[in-house]
């Protein structure tokens, strides 16, 4: 993570800290190791500047600033879906409760 982070979020119930920034790279860290990261999710084209975990469904979501949302699988670290946020939907909170910030 030669460039830092931007983002970065953690689960109690998954012990892990999933981070994300300019190199457009989400990681996953196991808490009590550090030193490498244990996954690298790929698929953004820009930078990611959000990152939320949703503890229920082991999901980590990614916004990128080109608006595209990522769901991943906290288990399997496979992409689930991707969407768009289009700015007419700022009012509008797409994923539920989960988060205000996406």
């Amino acid at each position: 993570m030669k460039k830092g982070v931007n983002a970065f979020d953690f689960s109690e119930s998954a012990n892990i800290i999933a981070t994300g920034g300019t190199d457009k790279i989400v990681r996953v860290w196991h808490r009590g190791i550090m030193s490498e990261p244990a996954a690298r999710l790929v698929g953004h084209a820009f930078t990611i500047v959000d990152i939320v975990i949703n503890d229920t469904d082991l999901h980590i979501i990614s916004l990128s600033t080109e608006r595209v949302i990522r769901v991943w699988d906290i288990r399997t670290h496979t992409l689930l879906q991707v969407g768009y946020r289009d700015k007419s939907l700022d009012a509008f909170n797409p994923l539920g409760t989960m988060s205000t910030r996406l």
